[in-house]
């Protein structure tokens, strides 16, 4: 399977006019619209199921309290494998990724570049034919000006 896919994300939060006290805790979304056209692949290659993601964003200027900002593009490179344990269980493994680069359009980035690569292992249970739950762990295993951490997942899937 081959699909081609565009999304827009808005800006959310609040990422102006904030509280020094709060040392940026309050600092809770980005002011960039970002524009994402891509790719997602998928293969049955027996007894697996692979898929792969790939993603390139463009992020918009904005003003922050800090004057106007320029962010990089980046680039989602994801590879996932489904292993079917039982009929109703099945083993996840994803590897995640995005890049931070320059910019195509307008002036050259002055926000310091992000990457992030991270695994994510996981099991699911597909309690009907049309309801699915999945649960893992991301485990951030390297990057370049970005946190690391270790989230748990839980996700619920009903298909119509």
């Amino acid at each position: 399977t081959v699909t081609a896919l565009f999304a827009t994300d808005f800006p959310t939060g609040k990422f102006k006019d904030l509280n020094p006290h709060d040392l940026s805790t309050d600092a809770i979304g980005g002011g960039a619209f970002v524009f994402t056209p891509g790719f997602n692949l998928s293969k049955y290659i027996s007894p697996f199921i692979v898929y792969a993601n790939v993603w390139y964003s463009l992020q918009t200027s904005y003003t922050d309290d800090e004057g106007s900002q320029y962010p990089g593009d980046f680039v989602t490179v994801n590879l996932a494998a489904e292993y079917p344990i039982t009929e109703k269980w099945i083993a996840l493994l994803e590897l995640t990724s995005y890049w931070g680069g320059g910019r195509l359009f307008g002036p050259s980035s002055n926000v310091p570049r992000q990457s992030l690569v991270s695994v994510v292992p996981g099991i699911e249970y597909m309690a009907t034919d049309k309801f699915s739950v999945a649960a893992g762990v991301n485990i951030d295993i390297a990057g370049k000006n970005n946190d690391a951490a270790i989230s748990p997942i839980l996700s619920m899937v009903y298909a119509f």
